[in-house]
């Protein structure tokens, strides 16, 4: 008789939600720690609720149990016994709600005559389920005091920084009591040597008696939100499914994917955070440990979200798209050398996996869950961008890619709305052209050591040639002094670009006298703006009257012009550069 097998999976909906829903950072810090330990794999010499549970069943791994997936919020776990499929879900039932109130989560048993029938059926009813919210227990009547932050009913009170009584709800309650930081620290800090040195910051603002405070560069107090999200998983996953079949390995190998795109993400976030020069010198000040300029909310499967001081973010995440190419490069093709003998598998598996990027550089003190709200949208887009490129078209391969936005207005908008709002302008009042003041998406490429012919490669503006243009303005370029550098950081663009906004001819007028005085002051700086330009204007004609081009539209076919003069003016901006 076949076996019937029960599997038995568990997934928290909205993670993104419940970390920002505060707005506070001690309580974002909070919700993150609760999230690595409620499904996360247990630091040495501790364990988790979930390895607790699984002990207190006297449940062993292998006899018992198998993983298939754990991590990001989910884990998948794999029984021959029906009563111990449900043993698991009536006592986690018990437990979820007390490690993370708040956390909406769903969980169900499938069965089947193998484990990808059984997998199968659980996420069949795992999407039925997401549409029926589970019940928060007991409901608020109308007279029951809320937290004002997050309207929800006050389980408890809380002393502010300014020392008045605030109520807070059971969930922000868990998240501030939440106050270690080791799951985390693990990730992105390994060496012992810099632990004792380092430490994640707790607050964003300096109160009297406060420490942990972020460290931010003078009196710019610019942070970046961060979301990066891998590309393809999601399609290499169902590959698999349809090719593994009734495969032995099934469970096992849907684990170690899932493992090693992990530490590939893991692995890619710390080298990155490495490359900061601030980090790199690890002694530590006198009086103690120094504060790093980045805060990680999410790291799990292949998505990232961190906060980071304004000025490092471009360089962290170009560096994160570059490395997690490099780990996913290593990590699957240690997953085809363990499962050699599957040749559907190795067929299966791509080469290496990219990744895209969203960045909202806003002020410490705006609403974060908005910011993040942006730079997911960020990451659509520049997602979206990617895959309209003839090289994921012909050829399935996603390039890496990342979109930013520096909000300057009080409301915090999706980059949609943005590029309607704050970023279209009129060129022709006649046919009602528009054009955009930004370039959308970057590339993020791996440098070559020769640049010939290089750019006919290149579907997306190189990231890298708009931070050569920003040095380029901030006298950073080989071919400039000191003082042909301040003449050109002077330059009209933030001028040229309110000039667009009100008037498109006195704009051509302004940039053609601005190119006038520079062929006159220092040709070859003027030549090396026009190169450049070329490259991040991804063709060959020289623009005098204005640095536009034509790019197709996202999913369209008809085309609009765009410029990087918004994108080179917000760089700037978030550097300090006064122009």
């Amino acid at each position: 008789m076949k076996p019937t097998y029960y599997a038995y999976l568990f997934e928290a909906h909205s993670i993104q939600r419940y970390v920002m829903q505060g707005g506070k950072l001690a309580e974002m810090v909070g919700a993150s720690e609760l999230l690595e330990r409620l499904t996360g794999e247990a630091l040495k010499g501790a364990s988790s609720p979930l390895d607790e549970v699984l002990k207190e069943l006297e449940f062993k791994e292998g006899d018992d149990y198998e993983f298939s997936r754990r991590g990001g919020g989910a884990f998948f776990l794999l029984f021959s016994k029906k009563e111990k499929a449900f043993s698991l879900l009536r006592l986690w039932s018990l437990i979820v709600p007390q490690v993370a109130p708040g956390l909406e989560w769903n969980h169900v048993i499938g069965e089947g005559g193998s484990h990808k029938k059984a997998i199968k059926q659980g996420q069949d009813k795992l999407r039925q389920k997401r549409n029926q919210p589970s019940m928060v227990l007991p409901e608020a009547n109308p007279l029951i005091r809320r937290n004002p932050r997050t309207g929800l009913p006050a389980s408890d009170t809380r002393a502010d920084k300014d020392g008045k009584t605030i109520s807070v709800d059971k969930a922000t309650a868990s998240k501030l009591d939440c106050k270690k930081d080791s799951l985390l620290l693990k990730k992105f800090i390994e060496r012992d040597e810099t632990k004792k040195y380092w430490e994640f910051p707790r607050n964003l603002e300096h109160k009297d008696g406060e420490d942990n405070v972020f460290p931010y560069k003078g009196d710019n107090h610019t942070l970046a939100i961060l979301h990066a999200d891998g590309n393809g998983l999601g399609q290499i996953l169902m590959n698999l499914i349809e090719q593994l079949d009734d495969s032995k390995h099934y469970a096992a190998i849907f684990y170690s994917l899932s493992r090693k795109i992990d530490k590939a993400t893991q692995q890619a976030a710390r080298r990155a955070l490495w490359n900061i020069d601030e980090v790199k010198d690890i002694s530590p000040q006198e009086g103690g440990k120094r504060v790093l300029p980045f805060r990680p909310l999410i790291l799990g499967g292949d998505d990232l979200t961190v906060i980071i001081r304004g000025d490092l973010a471009l360089d962290y995440a170009s560096d994160f798209l570059l490395y997690f190419e490099e780990e996913t490069e290593k990590e699957l093709a240690s997953l085809k050398e363990d499962y050699k003998e599957l040749k559907a598998l190795v067929d299966i598996l791509p080469k290496k996996m990219t990744a895209c990027a969203g960045i909202a550089f806003i002020r410490s003190n705006q609403p974060f869950y908005l910011g993040y709200h942006l730079a997911e949208t960020l990451c659509s887009h520049a997602k979206n961008s990617s895959r309209a490129t003839k090289e994921y078209i012909e050829k399935e391969n996603i390039p890496a890619s990342l979109a930013f936005y520096h909000v300057t207005t009080t409301m915090i908008e999706d980059y949609n709305t943005v590029q309607r709002q704050e970023l279209s302008i009129e060129i022709n009042q006649k046919s009602n052209e528009k054009s955009l003041l930004s370039l959308g998406t970057y590339g993020v490429y791996k440098q070559q050591k020769k640049e010939l012919n290089a750019n006919k490669e290149k579907e997306l503006p190189d990231l890298q040639d708009l931070k050569r243009l920003k040095k380029l303005f901030q006298g950073k370029s080989a071919h400039q002094s000191q003082q042909e550098a301040k003449q050109i950081s002077r330059g009209p663009i933030r001028h040229l670009l309110t000039l667009m906004h009100t008037n498109h001819s006195d704009a051509k007028i302004a940039y053609q006298r601005w190119r006038e005085v520079m062929r006159g002051r220092n040709s070859e700086t003027l030549d090396e703006f026009d190169d450049l330009c070329n490259k991040l204007l991804l063709d060959k004609e020289r623009h005098e009257a204005l640095p536009f081009a034509k790019f197709k539209k996202e999913n369209e076919e008809d085309s609009q012009y765009r410029t990087f003069l918004a994108d080179l003016s917000s760089w700037l901006a978030i550097e300090g550069e006064q122009q």
